[in-house]
């Protein structure tokens, strides 16, 4: 039996979670685009040295959460005054709309893994979609690891193994079979947008995503994992961090303001410790959860979806690295800390071994260095 859908996410309404979220600002303050001169309409959120204007975009997130009650009902996007466009009330999805809209679509997991973790999952890619319409494009992922079925190992059966083969009984060779799937993408401003689910015959169930920047982009590394067993109904770990890109461990300090007021307005506080291979790579700003009842577990989805947005909506206003006065310093220390945390998660020995436990050792090896987490080493600035 699939794990259910929370409540409080599943009948959602049409609520704005950006909204909810603390991601807009009072109404005197959002106009929209049509209304506002050509000067606001083209107006930059960014200062003279490509970081964020911390203080503008700290007023307008504090004063967001002091009117999150506030409602609004336009269709059309909202433009503020620094020409940042946030999303309308209509175009973001709760977590049962966007399943019964997008679903899981043609993920070949779909009807596998349970509601918390496809309500997540479709959120995540189709924002995606959503703010980037023009942009978005495949990233080239090894194509024998796209998909990976412990019963088809060296695809003798081919794309229709997890359709073909029947699951083996318990006690048989094969059981637990482990299905995996992956999905990349990539844009002008992230490398790599990377959504693995997996689901193993035995109830485990994990959504991992990793949103890489592009080293020329002085952007945190966003991360999600949320790990569930299908027979409790219960996810055990949960993990939204936007790592710092940065060898101390610093954050922009808009992210900062953001993720404090999310966490706040979603009640969420860390209740398990960072693992020994995170803390070099984690920031101060890590929520890492074992939810402890359905309520908990919708707040973190909810905070997840509100931070990726606010990330993504950060993401459309960066600028390149290469325009700072210091680049070649900065480009240098965005490189190392995206290197070291790609080599840091590799040492996930949990993750190791089930991989090892379904596929062998050579396969665990190749999979966490060439899909979970791949050292831009050999990218270059332009990488494409």
């Amino acid at each position: 039996m699939q794990t259910s859908l929370p409540t409080a996410y599943m009948h959602g309404g049409r609520c704005n979670l950006v909204e909810r979220a603390c991601l807009r600002t009072p109404a005197s303050h959002l106009t929209p685009k049509a209304d506002l001169s050509p000067h606001q309409q083209h107006g930059s959120s960014l200062s003279g040295n490509g970081h964020v204007r911390n203080s503008l975009w700290s007023c307008r997130l504090h004063a967001a959460a002091e009117s999150v009650a506030s409602t609004s009902d336009q269709d059309d996007p909202l433009v503020d005054e620094t020409g940042t466009v946030w999303p309308a009330k209509k175009q973001v999805r709760s977590s049962q709309e966007a399943i019964s809209t997008l679903g899981l679509g043609t993920w070949r997991l779909r009807g596998r893994v349970g509601g918390p973790f496809e309500a997540l999952a479709a959120q995540i890619e189709g924002a995606w979609r959503q703010y980037f319409p023009r942009e978005l494009r495949l990233y080239p992922l090894p194509e024998d690891l796209k998909f990976c079925d412990s019963m088809d190992v060296d695809k003798s059966v081919g794309i229709w193994s997890y359709i073909d083969l029947p699951d083996p009984d318990k006690g048989v060779p094969g059981y637990p079979r482990l299905l995996i799937e992956n999905r990349a993408y990539a844009t002008k401003a992230f490398r790599k947008l990377h959504m693995e689910l997996a689901h193993r015959q035995d109830g485990l169930q994990v959504l991992h995503c990793v949103l890489y920047p592009r080293l020329e982009y002085d952007l945190p590394i966003l991360c999600f994992d949320m790990v569930g067993s299908e027979g409790s109904g219960r996810v055990s770990l949960a993990i939204a961090d936007p790592c710092p890109a940065s060898m101390d461990r610093s954050l922009p300090q808009v992210y900062v303001d953001a993720a404090t007021l999310l966490q706040e307005q979603f009640g969420l506080e860390s209740n398990r410790g960072i693992p020994e291979w995170g803390r070099d790579i984690f920031s101060d700003m890590c929520v890492i959860v074992r939810p402890e009842d359905p309520d908990e577990l919708s707040r973190f989805i909810q905070y997840c979806i509100a931070l990726h947005q606010t990330h993504l909506i950060l993401s459309q206003h960066a600028r390149p690295v290469t325009e700072y006065k210091q680049k070649e310093q900065r480009l240098a220390d965005v490189r190392s800390a995206h290197e070291r945390y790609c080599s840091k998660q590799q040492e996930n020995a949990k993750t190791r071994r089930v991989l090892e436990a379904a596929f062998g050792g050579d396969f665990a090896t190749r999979y966490m260095t060439e899909i979970m987490f791949d050292s831009p080493a050999g990218a270059g600035i332009a990488a494409s």
